[in-house]
This record gives structure tokens, sequence and C-alpha cells, in this order.
């Protein structure tokens, strides 16, 4: 039995606590790295679309990795939502374009149909400054438009663009 001490001594010394110590170090790294996973997959599946992607999942953890989740979570509900607005906006704006649209189609075909052509005329142009003006609310112009829109108070209204010269002078743009 004497003979083995050399060994035993050696494997107490060095072996073993580096296996314990690796046993250690893998469990440390797996429960840190399980909730920074969850987190790359929400952000893929954040990425490609889906807006109901969340890292958090519940935990009891307090510490930095559920602070990220959390937050990463209520970054994806503002984006969703956004989104979300934004798409709606888009198809509101898409039907109220449609309208005054329908009423050009018909007036130019009444127009084309030699029924009154100065009244048709006066019709289109009618609905294209209405077109113009829905076009102003969903984004204001600075390309020198002649009808320009401006912010007046929270609420967009149309005037003239003018600029002034060198002189100090204003004018049309």
């Amino acid at each position: 039995p004497g003979s083995y001490w050399a060994v035993t001594s050696l494997v107490l010394k060095i072996a073993l606590p580096v296996v314990i110590l690796s046993l250690l170090t893998a469990f440390i790294y797996r429960h840190m790295m399980q909730p920074l996973r969850r987190l790359e997959q929400a952000s893929k599946r954040l990425s490609q679309g889906d807006f109901s992607a969340r890292a958090y999942q519940g935990e009891e953890r307090q510490d930095e990795f559920t602070h990220v989740a959390k937050t990463f979570d209520s970054m994806a509900l503002r984006i969703g939502k956004m989104v979300a607005s934004q798409r709606e906006f888009i198809a509101d704006f898409s039907h109220e374009l449609r309208t005054p649209i329908t009423r050009i189609e018909m007036a130019l075909g009444c127009a084309k149909s030699d029924l009154d052509r100065q009244e048709m005329l006066a019709r289109i142009e009618l609905e294209v400054k209405g077109m113009r003006k829905i076009a102003c609310l969903l984004y204001p112009s600075d390309a020198g438009d002649e009808l320009t829109c401006v912010y007046h108070g929270g609420r967009r209204t149309n005037k003239t663009n003018k600029k002034q010269d060198g002189r100090g002078q204003t004018g049309p743009s």
C-alpha cells in the first residue's frame, strides 16, 4: 500500500482539483450562456420580423443578463407597435388616396367622352389639390414645390414657399 502513496498524493493534489474545477467551470459557463443563447435566438427572430420574440422568460435571476433580456423585450415590444402603427397608417393613407384617384379617373373618362370638358378639368384640378393636401399631411416637402407644408402649432397648413435672396428680399422659390 505504501508504494501507491506518491501516485495517490499526485492525484489528490493535481488531478482531483482539475476535475472539480472543470466541472464547476462547465456548470458556471452553462448557467451564464443560457440567457445569452435565448437573447441571441430572440434577436434572430426579431431580425426576421417576428416582433413577438422575447428573451426574458420569467426567471428568478437578478443579474445583468436578466436586465438586458428585459430591455430587449421592451425594445421588441416598442418596435412591434411602431411597425403595426406604420402598417395601419399606410393602409389608411392608401384608402384616402383611392377616392380622389377614382374621381380623377371618372372625370377623365367624362372629359374623353366630350361631356363638359372645362367642368371635368376643373374637377380634376380640385382632386389633384386634394391629393396634394393629403400628401402634405404625410410628409412636408422642401423640394421647392409651389405648395409646401408648414407646421403651425402642432397642425400642418399649406403655404407658398418663399426664399430670401442675397439682398434680404423674399420671393417665390
